[in-house]
């Protein structure tokens, strides 16, 4: 998708030092005692081809959340808000929709 191919071009863009940093910092992070402490639903969404967040870590995750739901999206990576833009949308829309009067 076009979205996805300018992050493509700005995450190739940016100095080697920063992207492991940035990746390191990201994989020591473990928040699963502060996702158990979210009192709002949440919807999981992963794409089946995400390899920095597989689809069984993205379970994990809505299994450890209070009030989730787990959504997995076809034909798409770890940006799957880019890879699949409407499917995405039309996902999220649908969750807010649903859970308008218990957000608000």
């Amino acid at each position: 998708s076009p979205g996805g191919t300018a992050f493509m071009h700005e995450m190739l863009a940016m100095k080697p030092e920063h992207f492991v940093e940035q990746s390191v910092s990201a994989s020591r992070q473990n928040l699963t005692q502060q996702a158990s402490k979210i009192a709002v639903p949440c919807l999981v969404a992963v794409g089946d081809q995400d390899i920095p967040t597989p689809i069984e870590l993205a379970k994990t995750l809505a299994n450890t959340l209070n009030d989730s739901e787990l959504a997995v999206l076809p034909d798409a990576g770890h940006l799957s808000n880019l890879d699949q833009p409407a499917a995405f949308s039309a996902l999220v829309s649908a969750f807010l929709a649903k859970n308008k009067s218990r957000c608000g």
